[in-house]
């Protein structure tokens, strides 16, 4: 969320200010979270075999351990690991 809020303010649709109060009210919610260093192998395994970041083969290897399939707005890391990991596009969705 952090990162989806510093985008909006760098395409100037939200203000600091604004975001920041976003980033606060997170605080409200309790999301489940798992931690991810139990998912640090994998993920890496992933990034070195495809060539993608260890940020995102984080929620890879974390749809890949709870037997999930990963939809992701990021057509380019989609196209890159569909054909081997259960990762799909949204787009195909719409």
């Amino acid at each position: 969320m952090g990162n989806l809020l510093w985008k909006a303010v760098r395409l100037k649709r939200w203000t600091v200010s604004d975001a920041k109060i976003g980033l606060a009210s997170l605080s409200e919610y309790r999301f489940t979270s798992i931690p991810n260093q139990s998912l640090l192998d994998i993920a890496f395994a992933i990034a070195t075999a495809f060539d993608r970041t260890v940020y995102d083969s984080l929620y890879v290897a974390l749809a890949v351990s709870a037997k999930f399939q990963f939809v992701t707005a990021d057509e380019k890391l989609a196209n890159a690991l569909a054909a081997h990991l259960p990762v799909k596009w949204l787009g195909a969705y719409f």
